[in-house]
């Protein structure tokens, strides 16, 4: 049913903008895009903490007067902060480090 997905992160924002095929038969199915299904797909790479915007209208493999074929849902997301820990290694060289400092200050 879907047919592309367009994902776009500006800040603490994630744009998601889906196309749906159209149904080439009457006698297939109507499906329309529920928001618990865009957000199982923001969910898949980011941490989505709330809806801030859908369309104010329905997304589905059909045309309609209230239906269309393309929709952009926005998220607000969490914003992963890069860690300030050292590594063990690091901590073992500056200790190497104090340590020769105060031998060579010692002698």
């Amino acid at each position: 049913m879907i047919k592309e997905i367009n994902k776009r992160v500006t800040r603490n924002r994630l744009t998601i903008e889906i196309e749906t095929k159209l149904k080439k038969f009457f006698s297939h199915k109507r499906k329309v895009l529920t928001d618990e299904e865009v957000f199982a797909i923001a969910n898949e790479d980011h941490e989505v903490v709330k809806l801030v915007s859908r369309p104010g209208y329905e997304v589905g493999n059909y045309t309609n007067s209230n239906t269309k074929q393309r929709g952009v849902w926005i998220f607000e997301i969490k914003v992963k902060k890069p860690s300030t820990k050292t590594s063990l290694r690091g901590k073992i060289s500056k200790i190497a480090k104090d340590l020769n400092a105060t031998s060579n200050e010692q002698e």
